[in-house]
């Protein structure tokens, strides 16, 4: 994949009901790397996979077109992308038509993530009052929420968090003068999306989350969380309804965390993890 062949690649994604921007293409791109099929000189199917360092990845934005679904070529893709990654443990977010097919090359469902978004307004009671341990994130934070993430995630994920805080803003929240949690958020799809959200528990993630509401109410907001029923149903609570789920699916060992807490709470993307 060359970013000669976004534009159709944008296209394509529309066409299968993906609300992805050009420009969040390119910034995709710009992380990783990707595959594409091609019928004569016009795109018809996509990948893409990231590298966090030489033991993990994440595999996304699989689309084939519709008239050619069911011919093998989503199979054809993913093991070609599967070559690229190596012996890397890797992880990818699917649908429920992706199952059966990633489930044949070898990844187990480990989890659910459920996509919520809407345009929150005011809630009944009036503005929520907001967490004053909360301040936005400057680059001196980064290193901290480097480490934070790292031990939430198992692996280091430094650069793609670095590209995201540089294209959009960022909330921390702070106690003792240690980070306890943050809260990213960027320009993405329809409007913006709040995450990934890192945190000691949940809540300091509600606390973060609501920060973001209270600030762009108004706005199309989107957030993709782990399930957490008490989460997932505060966060529609607060006017960003749940309007579809995906199983995160794993192929090899799942990361090793150094302990319970801090956790991932909200994905970076459903592509990116």
């Amino acid at each position: 994949m060359e970013c000669t062949h976004l534009a159709q690649a944008h296209a394509l994604s529309h066409v299968v009901g993906w609300p992805h921007r050009i420009e969040d293409w390119h910034f995709l791109l710009g992380l990783g790397r990707g595959l594409v099929a091609l019928d004569s000189d016009q795109v018809v199917g996509t990948i893409m996979w990231w590298p966090f360092g030489i033991d993990h990845a994440t595999l996304g934005m699989i689309i084939v077109a519709p008239d050619l679904q069911g011919r093998g070529l989503g199979r054809r893709l993913m093991e070609a992308a599967l070559t690229e990654v190596g012996s890397r443990h890797i992880l990818l977010n699917a649908t429920k038509e992706g199952l059966p097919l990633y489930e044949k090359l070898d990844f187990r469902e480990i989890g659910v993530i459920a996509q919520h978004q809407g345009v929150p307004g005011l809630p009944e009671g009036g503005e929520s009052e907001l967490d004053p341990a909360i301040r936005g994130l400057c680059h001196d934070d980064l290193s901290a929420l480097i480490s934070l993430d790292a031990a939430a995630c198992g692996f280091s994920r430094d650069n793609m968090l670095q590209a995201i805080f540089e294209a959009g803003e960022g909330l921390v929240l702070e106690r003792n003068g240690r980070p306890q949690g943050y809260a990213l958020f960027r320009p993405f799809g329809r409007g913006h999306v709040i995450g990934p959200v890192v945190a000691d528990e949940g809540r300091t993630a509600q606390a973060l989350i609501n920060a973001w509401i209270e600030n762009r109410r108004g706005d199309f907001l989107r957030t993709d969380l782990l399930l957490s029923d008490v989460l997932s149903d505060w966060v529609a609570s607060r006017g960003l309804p749940k309007v579809d789920e995906v199983s995160t699916m794993l192929r090899g060992e799942v990361p090793v965390r150094s302990s319970p807490s801090p956790r991932q709470f909200s994905l970076a993307s459903q592509a990116l993890g």
